[in-house]
C-alpha cells in the first residue's frame, strides 16, 4: 500500500478513474453558439457529473472501510492509506464544486431591445425554459447521494455551497413554489410592459408623476427603480431573493432581467426629462 500512495500521489482528485476514461460532458447551449438571450458555453467536465460520481467514485468510498477492516496490514499502514484517500476525495469535491461555480457564472441573460426583453420574460416563465433546465441541472448534479461514510463528511460540507439551489429547486407537487414566486414578479413586470391604457397616479403628491404620465410602461419601470421606489421591480426582486437566502454573489443572473428594463428605459427617461427642462426653460425663463 506505501508503493500504491506514491505511484498515485499526483492524481490530483482523478484516482479514482481509469487511466483514458471518458464521460460525456455537461454542455451548455448545446445545439447553439450561446449567443442570444440565454447566453454562454459553460462546460462541466463529465467526470464530475452525479452519474458518474454514484458509478464511480461513491461504490469504491463506501467499501473502502469495511475493506481496510479486513486487510492484515499495520494500523500505521492502513492510516496512511485512509489519509491518502481522504485527500484524494477533497481535491475531487473542491473540483466538482469549482465546476458547477463557473458553469453557474457562465450562463448570462440578455436582451438589447424591447422586444428581446418580453422574449426572454415569456421564457422565463416557461416551465421547460432554458433558464429553469439550467438551474435544474445544477441542482441534481450537486445534490448528490453522500451515503453515510468518513470519506465523504468533507464533499458534504463542499456541497452547501449550492445550498441556495436546492432551497429555490425543491420540488412540491411538481412544481418549484419559490422558483414560482420570481416568475410571478417576471410576469407582472411583462404585463405592466404590455400596458396601453393611460397613466394613474398611485400617489397624488408625487413629484414625478407629470414626467410618468409622459413616459412609456419601460420608461416608468425605469424611472421606479432609478427613484428607488418601494414597489420597482429591483426592489422586490431583491426582497423574494432576501427571503429564499440568495447571497449577493449569486443574484446577478435573477436581477438581469430587471437590469435590462431598467436600461432600456433610462434612455428615454433621460430624453423626456431634457425634453421638460427645455419646455419649462420656454414657458418660464426665457420669457423674463
Amino acid at each position: 500500500m506505501r508503493d500504491f500512495v506514491k505511484q498515485n500521489k499526483y492524481h490530483d482528485g482523478l484516482l479514482f478513474f481509469q487511466i483514458g476514461s471518458e464521460f460525456p460532458d455537461l454542455i451548455m447551449n448545446p445545439s447553439n453558439y450561446g449567443l442570444l438571450f440565454f447566453t454562454g458555453k459553460g462546460k462541466v467536465n463529465g467526470v464530475y457529473t452525479k452519474d458518474v460520481f454514484e458509478e464511480e467514485v461513491l461504490p469504491v468510498l463506501v467499501d473502502l472501510p469495511d475493506f481496510l477492516k479486513k486487510l492484515s496490514i499495520s494500523k500505521e499502514v492502513k492510516t496512511l492509506f485512509s489519509n491518502f484517500i481522504s485527500k484524494e476525495v477533497e481535491a475531487y469535491a473542491k473540483d466538482y464544486v469549482a465546476e458547477y461555480l463557473d458553469y453557474y457564472r457562465q450562463f448570462k441573460v440578455k436582451a438589447s431591445s424591447l422586444g428581446e426583453l418580453q422574449y426572454v420574460l415569456t421564457q422565463m416563465q416557461l416551465p421547460t425554459s432554458q433558464f429553469q433546465d439550467f438551474l435544474l441541472t445544477i441542482k441534481e448534479n450537486t445534490a448528490l447521494n453522500l451515503e453515510d461514510s468518513p470519506y465523504l463528511q468533507t464533499f458534504s460540507l463542499k456541497l452547501r455551497t449550492f445550498g441556495f439551489i436546492q432551497r429555490l429547486m425543491e420540488e412540491r407537487k411538481g412544481v418549484f413554489p419559490e422558483l414560482e414566486k420570481y416568475k410571478i414578479i417576471l410576469g407582472q413586470m411583462q404585463e405592466d410592459l404590455k400596458k396601453e391604457t393611460p397613466f394613474v397616479a398611485k400617489n397624488e403628491m408625487d413629484e414625478a408623476n407629470e414626467l410618468k404620465s409622459r413616459l412609456s410602461p419601460l420608461g416608468r419601470i425605469s424611472l421606479a427603480i432609478f427613484r428607488n421606489e418601494d414597489d420597482s421591480y429591483l426592489n422586490l426582486v431583491e426582497m423574494w431573493l432576501k427571503n429564499v437566502g440568495i447571497s449577493t454573489a449569486w443574484q446577478d443572473l435573477f436581477l438581469t432581467p430587471v437590469y435590462e428594463a431598467y436600461l432600456l428605459g433610462l434612455t428615454e427617461v433621460q430624453a423626456m426629462v431634457n425634453k421638460v427642462w427645455d419646455e419649462l426653460w420656454v414657458s418660464n425663463v426665457q420669457p423674463i
